[in-house]
């Protein structure tokens, strides 16, 4: 973690419950951050105010992905609060429900423009204004099966996973771009056990994940510096099971 100390890093999506994780485990590692947020205030204090007793700089700002203008907004303010940003980690997200039968064009284009048009687009104003770095994009291990209930939003994981290798022959050689593709490595509180025991059957390890796997699998990414257009799949093997989500 050394390896990160005194760099600087935007975060997008910080307040959700992964996003949350990262944020703290990098502000631990001595990374400063610049976190977006679309809605929780309360999060956001939260998050500031770890950031005091890491004792790294920090600012929260709250902006709308789905906004068109919000990349370059966010890319600007960022650079202009701390003069270099050496990480971008695309986290924000958009997972709403959705079927063949009953998807909509709006559907469509709302989680494209979350899930991955903005982060291309803040993408390319990385690597135009900052010239070198590393991006680390955030799929979801479900892109690659068919998660009959969530078309919309796996359509949109799917293109941010082509983008990534994209982008990677594109940047090179001064930006590595890669990705981490989670499985369920976060439970909502309340969960049905019956529930929970499916998730894990669902794996080759039969168990569940944590959100500092996650953050394992982020600084492995962040550090290697012979790294690039990769995908890491951190979901216990449940990618390799072949199993239709919501059957």
């Amino acid at each position: 973690m050394n390896l990160l100390k005194n760099k600087t890093a935007i975060l997008t999506g910080a307040t959700g419950m992964l996003g949350s994780c990262l944020a703290k485990t990098l502000m631990t590692a001595g990374v400063n951050l610049v976190l977006q947020y679309n809605s929780s205030d309360t999060r956001a204090v939260g998050l500031m105010d770890f950031s005091k007793k890491s004792r790294v700089k920090a600012a929260a700002l709250k902006l709308n992905m789905l906004k068109e203008e919000t990349p370059s907004v966010l890319m600007n303010r960022a650079i202009s609060l701390t003069g270099r940003i050496d990480y971008l980690i695309n986290s924000a997200s958009i997972y709403k429900s959705s079927t063949l039968a009953d998807m909509t064009t709006a559907d469509i284009i709302e989680a494209v423009s979350v899930n991955a048009a903005a982060p291309l687009m803040l993408s390319r104003a990385f690597k135009n204004q900052c010239k070198t770095g590393v991006i680390v994009n955030i799929l979801d291990a479900r892109m690659v099966d068919y998660d009959k209930n969530h078309v919309a939003y796996s359509l949109s994981k799917q293109m941010l996973f082509s983008l990534t290798r994209m982008m990677s022959v594109e940047f090179a050689p001064d930006i590595r771009v890669n990705a981490i593709a989670p499985g369920i490595v976060t439970i909502p509180e309340g969960t049905p056990e019956d529930t929970v025991a499916r998730m894990k059957a669902a794996t080759l390890l039969k168990k569940t994940g944590t959100g500092e796997n996650v953050v394992s699998a982020l600084i492995y990414l962040l550090s290697n510096s012979f790294v690039t257009g990769e995908t890491l799949f951190v979901d216990g093997g449940r990618n390799l099971n072949g199993r239709m989500f919501g059957l």
